[in-house]
């Protein structure tokens, strides 16, 4: 069984940590009780381990990279070193990544009967693994600056043989 530990309601801190963001993924063998978790909700997903849902959750996430701009021709060497930023894929559009946050992976939109389906026994890993695939809110993606297209990298070039 997974224990997906929340950021609980009444904990939350603007910029920082929202209602329902992931802040880690453990398996039963570890005991999320007293004051280090008070301030966590704690959601069981049984039949998955932790692994298993770490890995559903990460394939929900956009491509991420680091590219360069250079400053110098090329084949040439030189002192001064390149541009370079972060960015994301969203869809075909590559956009900035100014803004990383915390917590990359968000679960506020879980209901009571999401939670409870999660932690029934009889319940499939396969619907389980749905429900969080179509609950989970990638933060990246919800930053305004985030979504800023780097023009430079869309555009399509022709590729001369």
């Amino acid at each position: 069984m997974a224990q997906i530990a929340m950021i609980a309601e009444g904990t939350e801190r603007p910029g920082l940590a929202a209602v329902g963001d992931i802040v880690s993924i453990h398996d039963d063998d570890a005991r999320l009780t007293g004051v280090g978790y008070a301030d966590f909700k704690i959601v069981q997903v049984k039949g998955m381990t932790a692994r298993e849902v770490e890995v559903k959750l990460a394939s929900l996430m956009p491509e991420q990279v680091r590219v360069f701009k250079a400053k110098t021709e090329p084949d040439k060497w030189g002192f001064v070193l390149p541009d370079e930023k972060f960015v994301w894929k969203d869809g075909d559009i590559w956009r900035d990544l100014a803004t990383r946050p915390k917590y990359p992976i968000n679960l506020a939109a879980l209901g009571d009967t999401d939670i409870a389906d999660l932690a029934d026994e009889m319940g499939s890993v396969s619907s389980k693994a749905v429900t969080l695939e179509l609950k989970a809110v990638i933060n990246l993606k919800e930053i305004s600056e985030n979504k800023v297209a780097v023009d430079e990298l869309n555009k399509a070039e022709e590729i001369i043989p």
